[in-house]
């Protein structure tokens, strides 16, 4: 992983897998994580960088290669298009201008185009 910041110091920690890298605004460092079992591991920023440091938690989700691919091509798959409710509020989102400046990104909108943000 190549770490980085565009405001404070952080520090990526998973305290199960590897130890503390800081992310410095300017710089890149670069660090990898390993683990040698499956299982979900929780890290936490380890640096103090301001209000919001509290809630800048992770999860590093580990499993076989197989059960990866399986899952990065499902990710990689097109959204499918919202239903019920889903609907309904994208065609509130999309009719009351709130679209134009905060595209959302899925397969297909109302309008059947592709949006990316």
């Amino acid at each position: 992983m190549h770490l980085t910041s565009d405001d404070v110091i952080h520090s990526f920690w998973v305290p199960q897998l590897q130890a503390k890298m800081d992310t410095i605004p300017g710089r890149v460092n670069s660090t990898w994580v390993q683990a040698d079992q499956s299982g979900v591991f929780r890290g936490q920023c380890a640096e103090y960088c301001g209000l919001q440091h509290a809630h800048m938690a992770l999860l590093v989700v580990a499993e076989p290669a197989d059960q990866f691919e399986s899952w990065l091509a499902t990710q990689s798959q097109p959204a499918r298009p919202p239903s019920g409710q889903a609907a309904r509020g994208l065609q509130a989102f999309s009719a009351t201008g709130c679209i134009s400046c905060t595209p959302i990104r899925f397969a297909g909108n109302a309008t059947g185009r592709q949006r990316r943000s």
